[in-house]
């Protein structure tokens, strides 16, 4: 990180000693006045949400169930920085996308082998109650015309 207040470069614990040493500031202190301008609020109930390393969480301790159903595990995180994007809106995508293409993709000009094929095809057939499970499951989205042996 660079400091906003004297242009120091630094990571982790030396940037948090040199704002405790040198502007007489918690790393929670410089981050609500020179990163987020005033303390954030939890989206839900607008009481103080917590900090993390330079960070502070969308909403508070009381609201972190709110938190992980909307955004499962990770905690209610932002959206992906690709959500809605595509290789012609998005420099990154349309580079990677160019790298994996053509003579970058590892399966560029090559098929698969019969034995691969009898493989996967075996791998994907169902079984018996598998397939009388899935029947049975969508039985009222068709009519079953055939019985199967």
């Amino acid at each position: 990180m660079i400091c906003k207040i004297c242009k120091f470069e630094a990571t982790g614990k030396k940037f948090s000693n040199h704002l405790q040493s040198e502007h007489k500031l918690k790393s929670k202190d410089y981050t609500t006045r020179f990163i987020y301008k005033k303390r954030p609020e939890c989206e839900h109930c607008n009481k103080e949400t917590r900090y993390v390393a330079f960070k502070f969480k969308r909403f508070c301790k009381d609201c972190t169930s709110i938190a992980s159903s909307a955004g499962g595990k990770k905690g209610g995180q932002a959206q992906a920085w690709n959500k809605g994007q595509t290789k012609e809106t998005d420099t990154r995508l349309r580079a990677y996308s160019e790298k994996v293409s053509g003579d970058g993709n590892h399966f560029y000009g090559r098929q698969h082998t019969e034995e691969t094929r009898e493989q996967i095809s075996r791998t994907k057939t169902l079984n018996r109650i598998a397939f009388q499970k899935r029947i049975n499951e969508r039985s009222a989205d068709f009519e079953l015309l055939t019985d199967f042996l």
